[in-house]
């Protein structure tokens, strides 16, 4: 699989809602139409921080092919009108990382295919963490191995509906690490942190250089799994 999990720097509240407007358009599309799309969902900011600031979006979208990204979704008619619009209408900073990601084998995306769009009332209040990691030199392993013993806790946790773990497709990227995982809710998040599992999942960030945790909520756009 090849995915993408892009943080956007968006310069308003004004601009991010527009933002969102117009990736909803694609996302149904998406769904119906690109079946090597394995998932595809956009979310909201939930905590404004000096390193992530509040109107930014962040989403993940997941590929079986480079191409099914490249060629098959980039000539979709709403994606050609998003182009045209970000660009006209200015609203990005600045275009996001969109190297690939790939599965460590670590986790799993999703527990069953859900469609936010047609289940808006069972997901709107999904809380979703994205951890970015870049180990100390060495460390990747004991960062991997530790991320592991957290999901072999989560399985048994019905409030995680995904606990996934990411590196760079292209090892020439680096040894960096992203962690995605959903909640059915805040509560639910702040109750897994407290427990044992949770508190192995934060000495993860004593492996690593740097360590963002970003938190985001639902935003009605797009699904994962098919």
């Amino acid at each position: 699989m090849f995915v993408l999990v892009p943080l956007c720097d968006v310069p308003s509240r004004e601009k991010s809602d527009r933002l969102l407007e117009l990736i909803a358009r694609i996302a149904p599309f998406t769904a119906r139409s690109e079946p090597e799309c394995r998932a595809y969902a956009w979310f909201r900011n939930a905590e404004d921080t000096d390193a992530v600031p509040g109107h930014w979006v962040r989403g993940i979208e997941v590929y079986e092919t480079q191409e099914a990204n490249r060629e098959t979704h980039r000539a979709g008619e709403a994606y050609r009108e998003f182009r045209a619009a970000v660009a006209a209408e200015g609203l990005l900073n600045g275009y996001p990382d969109m190297r690939f990601w790939r599965a460590t084998g670590v986790g799993f995306l999703t527990r069953a295919p859900i469609n936010m769009m047609a289940d808006r009332e069972a997901t709107k209040n999904q809380y979703i963490i994205v951890q970015d990691l870049s180990p100390k030199q060495g460390a990747k392993s004991k960062v991997l191995d530790t991320l592991g013993s957290v999901v072999n806790s989560v399985e048994s946790v019905s409030s995680v509906g995904s606990f996934w773990v990411l590196e760079r497709e292209n090892k020439e990227d680096g040894d960096d690490v992203i962690v995605f995982a959903r909640f059915d809710c805040k509560n639910s998040y702040e109750a897994f942190m407290a427990t044992d599992a949770g508190q192995t999942w934060k000495t993860v960030g004593d492996l690593c250089q740097a360590a963002l945790t970003t938190t985001w909520t639902e935003a009605g756009i797009g699904f994962l799994g098919r």
